[in-house]
């Protein structure tokens, strides 16, 4: 056996315990011990993607529900290796589709796997918006919009359209989260199911969906249709960040600058109401509009000097 535990053993090697009683009183003697990885037999049989074995253990007396000391479990390890047989089985034989192993069924389902594993989770009731207690997301919509996951969008809210629900996240909306991604699918999709793109909530980081899409991602493809084909007022992003200091990489900065020089341009924002924003705004993140308005405004006064 490759372990000091002869279960890890008849786990790792494949060994089914058809036939093999000395296999069965060996898993019946140390069912519940955890192993030196801090799982028990039943999560590790999931991580091996053994269904069979699983069903198995259930049989012996696993408890397929149980939360280990390190927060892991059975589910959790068939989600992550996307293992649909022994999901499945976890849940026909009485497994939680809503343990709290740190991050919910369900949002792991939508962060590491396709389509597939999120209606399953979705038909056996795993609760649409149930909160995670320790996630980069804080539901299952987020990472669907943040990742422009249409399929697992497209599910979430069919089963469950409230798609403004407040995440009290890095993200305040779905919608905001696509924003920053550049999701522009989900993002479409959102607001075609009702999300607001002038949402205002308080806290926040970003303020609305336009702070959020102005200090992320694809930027010059999600403003214009926010404003353009939504109906997002454009004030919003001054609204939204001139008392925020949301950090903006170096290289979204680049976007930053193009998108002010589209606003300008399309009369969307005042060079002169802008720059203004010099004296009583965060200059980090509103960097971009106020330096491309002074030039301009700069630019303006030369033209038209005798």
């Amino acid at each position: 056996m490759p372990s000091k535990n002869p279960a890890s053993g008849i786990v790792v090697l494949g060994i089914t315990l058809d036939g093999k009683e000395w296999a069965k009183s060996c898993l019946e003697l140390i069912l519940e011990e955890l192993h030196a990885d801090g799982f028990d037999t039943l999560s590790l049989a999931a991580k091996y993607r053994r269904a069979e074995l699983c069903v198995s253990l259930i049989e012996l007396g696993s408890d397929p529900k149980r939360l280990l000391p390190s927060n892991a479990s059975a589910l959790e390890q068939a989600i992550l290796g996307t293992n649909m047989t022994s999901v499945k089985e976890l849940l026909k034989h009485g497994d939680d589709p809503n343990i709290d192993t740190r991050i919910r069924p369900l949002c792991q389902a939508v962060h590491h796997n396709g389509s597939e594993m999120v209606q399953l989770l979705i038909e056996n009731e795993a609760l649409l918006d149930g909160i995670c207690s320790n996630c980069s997301f804080t539901c299952a919509l987020e990472p669907a919009a943040y990742q422009n996951n249409r399929d697992a969008a497209e599910m979430l809210i069919k089963a469950w359209p409230t798609v403004d629900l407040r995440l009290y996240g890095e993200y305040d909306t779905a919608l905001m989260a696509a924003a920053y991604s550049g999701s522009l699918d989900v993002a479409k999709l959102l607001i075609k199911h009702g999300a607001d793109v002038n949402i205002k909530l308080e806290p926040s980081r970003f303020g609305g969906v336009l702070g959020a899409a102005f200090c992320g991602y694809g930027v010059m493809k999600m403003i214009p249709y926010l404003i353009e084909k939504a109906g997002a007022n454009p004030n919003r992003i001054i609204e939204d960040l001139r008392e925020r200091d949301p950090w903006i990489s170096d290289s979204n900065k680049g976007s930053a600058y193009e998108i002010s020089e589209w606003l300008f341009a399309k009369s969307y924002l005042n060079p002169e109401e802008v720059r203004g924003l010099a004296y009583n705004a965060y200059w980090n993140v509103l960097e971009p509009l106020i330096q491309l308005a002074s030039w301009l405004l700069k630019d303006s006064r030369r033209s038209v000097r005798p």
